[in-house]
């Protein structure tokens, strides 16, 4: 019947979050599918637990940026975008996402309500060739690597060629996560900022999970976009 198929629990929340994404799969990234075209813009609404307002519309903000998270799969976007939207971080949280996941949250910079639409975007080579499709209209990209893995970071130059034709080198900033393991590094620090430097990128090092630079780094970004 050419349906697709899958079991959930709302009470113990099995497969909720697997569900939506398999969905979003299907309407944002399937050519020619029955749903039509579709709008991010139209279709989300601001977190309504952040700040400054509890109420705030998007007709209210005075800028509206859209932030791509990007890079391989097990880097630590997920969990970077979970604990700068709601402040939860879980050590053994590794649901992979599936197409792309989308966040937003307002802030306020210089006295202006800024608005953040980010893409966590998936980093299955299985789905490389869509990849372009989700960095159109990005104001910016942070492009993630985990400090820890070698092989992430050899990864950047392709996804730096998947997202030439859509950003600006300038609006890529090249971010190396879980820095808190640093006994486990496989690329210093000097080695990251130089290639970032070599590419025209900005760099970066946080930790999610004991939230060192998450709020800087997303206030960075909105500022460096004004």
């Amino acid at each position: 019947m050419g349906c697709g198929y899958i079991e959930t629990s709302a009470i113990n929340q099995v497969n909720l979050e697997k569900a939506f994404q398999a969905l979003l799969y299907e309407v944002f990234t399937i050519p020619n599918n029955k749903f039509g075209s579709f709008s991010f813009e139209r279709a989300t609404t601001l977190n309504p637990v952040t700040e400054p307002s509890l109420n705030t519309e998007v007709s209210e903000l005075n800028q509206h940026y859209k932030i791509c998270l990007a890079g391989d799969s097990e880097v630590g976007k997920t969990s970077l975008l979970r604990m700068y939207i709601s402040g939860e971080f879980e050590e053994d949280y590794y649901l992979t996402t599936l197409s792309i996941d989308v966040k937003n949250k307002c802030l306020e910079v210089n006295n202006q309500t800024l608005g953040l639409e980010i893409w966590d975007i998936s980093g299955q080579e299985s789905l490389e060739r869509r990849h372009p499709l989700y960095f159109e209209g990005a104001h910016a990209v942070i492009l993630c690597f985990d400090l820890t893995n070698l092989e992430s970071f050899t990864s950047l130059q392709r996804w730096l060629e998947i997202i030439n034709s859509s950003v600006p080198r300038e609006a890529v900033l090249i971010l190396g996560t879980k820095a808190d393991l640093d006994t486990n590094r496989q690329v210093s620090y000097r080695e990251g900022f130089e290639w970032a430097n070599e590419q025209g990128c900005q760099y970066l090092e946080i930790s999610s999970k004991v939230y060192t630079d998450v709020e800087y780094l997303f206030t960075k970004i909105a500022k460096d976009r004004k």
